[in-house]
């Protein structure tokens, strides 16, 4: 019963790309293993012709080419009896980066061609916008009995959204939402709402937005402020 899908396995993907331990394997071609007392000096290289092969011959929506890719991370091979040959590709160009899957490729090079496909698909239809800096206060928001007026909101590591290219990042509008009853005290980092981002009335993206600082409460005149 153990089951899984193509989204499932990008978003597993998407977040272990955060961690630049992981990150470095996966983008690592080849490897050389120093000999031991027991073995002798091992080479070897990835499975995933992504990162690195210039010789084997693909067919790519009618375009022969070779599976090395331009702008490549990683990420991973596999192989099942019930899953086929699969891959998860991540590759970045231009401050974008993209993450395909295929699953159950006719054979193993179909797997690589098919990655290549979506990931230019990708690159040649969308781009990343960043939609808030890291840092910039994006809302001053009044809190119920707290020592100071107002306190900033920020997006913690700033917020990025995808957009189509026909698609101009001025059309992109934003919308605040607060939630209920925010209380001193309340400490920097806690959540006060969310952002949420529209393109021609479309929802692209939301993301929480948190206070700047500490906000200790108030004396007892606070109560009337």
């Amino acid at each position: 019963g153990h089951v899984t899908t193509a989204r499932d396995l990008a978003l597993i993907c998407n977040e272990a790309m955060k961690n630049a331990s992981f990150r470095e394997v996966v983008s690592t071609a080849k490897v050389m293993i120093p000999a031991t007392n027991l073995s002798p000096e091992r080479k070897y290289a990835s499975t995933n012709k992504l990162l690195y092969d210039t010789k084997t011959k693909l067919v790519v929506n009618g375009v022969e080419r070779t599976p090395k890719y331009e702008g490549i991370l990683g990420i991973k091979t596999g192989e099942t009896s019930t899953a086929g040959l699969c891959v998860v590709a991540a590759a970045e160009r231009e401050g974008t980066s993209l993450l395909a899957v295929v699953l159950d490729a006719p054979d193993k090079d179909a797997r690589f061609a098919d990655s290549i496909a979506l990931l230019d698909y990708g690159f040649d239809n969308y781009y990343t916008y960043e939609a808030i800096k890291d840092g910039t206060i994006v809302d001053k928001v009044a809190v119920k009995g707290s020592s100071k007026l107002k306190v900033g909101a920020v997006v913690p590591g700033g917020y990025f959204i995808t957009l189509p290219k026909e698609a101009s990042a001025s059309l992109v509008t934003s919308k605040i939402q607060l939630k209920e009853q925010l209380k001193a005290p309340m400490k920097k980092g806690d959540q006060l709402g969310t952002i949420a981002f529209y393109l021609a009335g479309d929802k692209v993206g939301e993301t929480p937005i948190s206070a700047v600082e500490d906000v200790k409460s108030g004396g007892p005149w606070t109560a009337f402020g």
